[in-house]
């Protein structure tokens, strides 16, 4: 009888083991479709601010926490890509970064897509903003589009989130 039970035991760990999920490998970002100039005619679109915090004072105006941003596109239209034609970050004192879009590309239906500002990467400052253009060839569900703040040191941890405002509209959505 105990050999019956190491025999099982054994089975049951060789067969949970098997049950394992493999490593995740690191993916490369998603290619995305450029827009087509030429067959592409927006009826619907929008110039959004999102206010972004690469730097906050602390204490005083002389010290300041650094974070790490993320915004983030949302396409929350089930059925029709957007074409995203701008995302441009700025500092605060309203100077051009970088530009994130060489050339204007489709977000599928339901898709994000994210950029990123280094924690070390102090160039935005404590008035940093991006703005984003979008537009689409068919009236739809405008998208959701966030910056997301985060910063960590010892056990404390910061985080913030902002919410994009329309600044300029073209069509009906």
């Amino acid at each position: 009888m105990r050999w019956f039970t190491v025999v099982v035991v054994a089975g049951l760990l060789v067969g949970v083991s098997g049950c394992a999920q493999p490593a995740r490998t690191p993916t490369s970002p998603p290619v995305r479709t450029p827009v087509d100039a030429a067959t592409f005619t927006p009826v619907v679109g929008q110039r959004l601010y999102v206010p972004a915090y690469s730097q906050i004072f602390y204490a005083d105006d002389q010290r300041t926490w650094d974070f790490a941003v993320t915004l983030a596109i949302h396409n929350t239209d089930e059925t029709h890509p957007l074409a995203v034609q701008a995302i441009r970050y700025y500092n605060g004192d309203g100077a051009l970064v970088r530009e994130y879009v060489a050339d204007p590309f489709l977000l599928p239906p339901l898709a994000t897509h994210a950029v990123t500002v280094a924690r070390n990467d102090n160039e935005g400052g404590v008035g940093a903003n991006f703005i984003v253009e979008w537009a689409a060839d068919a009236p739809v569900v405008p998208p959701v589009v966030q910056a997301v703040m985060i910063s960590a040191a010892g056990q404390q941890g910061l985080s913030l989130i902002t919410d994009a405002v329309v600044i300029e509209e073209t069509g009906k959505q």
